[in-house]
């Protein structure tokens, strides 16, 4: 059997941003759960947790890529900054 990999959404917190910019606007970090396992291998399941942070105008050209996050990580976002 093969390897698969999941990966759950834990939470997804919102900060403000840093009101001593002038264009100031709130960050979201988005906390996950990853899981590898093989139902054969006796080693597995191997779990991590990892955290990813984004603002919306991190990139000088346009905004934010939000498409690799959890659906309702890319909910709270589009909800929050003002597109």
């Amino acid at each position: 059997m093969a390897i698969t990999k999941t990966t759950r959404l834990l939470k997804v917190e919102v900060f403000p941003g840093d009101d001593s910019q002038e264009d100031f606007e709130p960050f979201l970090s988005v906390h996950l759960e990853d899981m590898w396992d093989d139902t054969e291998d006796d080693d597995l399941p191997i779990v991590k947790t990892r955290r990813i942070r984004r603002g919306r105008m991190l990139e000088e050209h346009g905004r934010t890529d939000i498409s690799d996050l959890p659906e309702l990580a890319q909910d709270i976002a589009r909800k929050i900054w003002r597109y």
